[in-house]
């Protein structure tokens, strides 16, 4: 009973800061003192609207303009973004995520944004983002010649080692279900001069909890998702020796599903990667980064 009640109350802790910041919203103005809340608006709505690699935190408000129109007013800001160490199947609120280091090897975004304000309401109307490492490889490379170097998230070899340690968590994990993988969030190469090490990549991945029983005789490949809000989710950490194809250090959390209502049937979704919007966006992005995952430019339909 007390196992349970404890279970109850993490779950809780974990969602509760994100239910709070979605019910009471910065207030954004016509008034120049209102940027600031503005600002905060809108990284909301971005991380709201992000599918893909880890939440953003506000880093520097760069510049501000209002254009009055009528009684409201159009408000366009410049806003640097700095990454987090939260994943975005993280339920936790993104001003409550550390953000990443130099040495994590994170990323930030420079963002141009749109706001309209009518009737003392505040709404994002679009927005478009360069996102990119920093340090990049380069950079990185004249701080601290032997840190990790980023690597493409398509990386072949990356691929091999990530769905090496899904497998192994699916057999180490007491979970029902088998969960298949959502997404490669960032990939590190270095190199340890040992007889048994050599070549070592760094991975960190999001996997998605499935339809497929672990006692089914499905294969996990053919398994579907879960709707990304009945579904578990785990984001992971290890390194992967290429050598001896071996994964070692693997370390997950596991995030709990946000709605949990019996259902006769249970729903399957797709994944981001791979659909129509992830293609869409990578047709609108200006510049690619295969290295990190990009925001996506948003544009409203209202």
């Amino acid at each position: 009973m007390a196992s349970h009640l404890f279970a109850a109350l993490l779950c809780l802790a974990l969602v509760l800061p994100d239910l709070l910041g979605a019910t009471s919203p910065p207030l954004a103005t016509c008034e120049p003192e209102g940027a600031t809340a503005a600002a905060h608006l809108a990284v909301r709505h971005i991380n709201g609207h992000h599918k893909h690699g880890y939440k953003f935190r506000l880093a520097e408000l760069l510049s501000s303009n209002y254009q009055p129109v009528s009684d409201n007013c159009v408000i366009d800001l410049q806003l640097k973004l700095s990454q987090t160490k939260c994943h975005v199947s993280n339920p936790k609120y993104h001003e409550d995520c550390e953000v990443m280091a130099p040495s994590d090897r994170g990323a930030s975004a420079n963002c141009n944004i749109r706001l309209s304000v009518t009737g003392g309401v505040a709404n994002v109307v679009h927005y478009n983002c360069d996102t990119k490492a920093e340090p990049n490889n380069s950079e990185m490379a004249m701080i601290c010649p032997d840190c990790p170097g980023l690597s493409p998230l398509d990386s072949e070899i990356g691929l091999t080692a990530v769905q090496a340690a899904v497998r192994q968590h699916n057999q180490q994990s007491n979970h029902l279900n088998y969960f298949g993988l959502m997404e490669i969030s960032k990939l590190t190469s270095y190199y340890i001069p040992a007889p048994s090490m050599g070549t070592m990549m760094g991975l960190e991945f999001a996997m998605v909890e499935t339809a497929c029983r672990k006692d089914s005789r499905m294969v996990l490949e053919a398994c579907s998702p879960r709707c990304p809000d009945r579904a578990h989710h785990v984001f992971c950490k290890a390194t992967y020796k290429v050598r001896g194809r071996e994964v070692d250090e693997l370390e997950c959390e596991l995030y709990p599903a946000k709605d949990t209502t019996p259902l006769a049937v249970e729903p399957t979704c797709t994944l981001f990667h791979g659909s129509p919007e992830d293609e869409a966006c990578h047709r609108q992005l200006q510049v690619h980064h295969k290295d990190v995952h990009q925001i996506c430019p948003f544009t409203s339909l209202a």
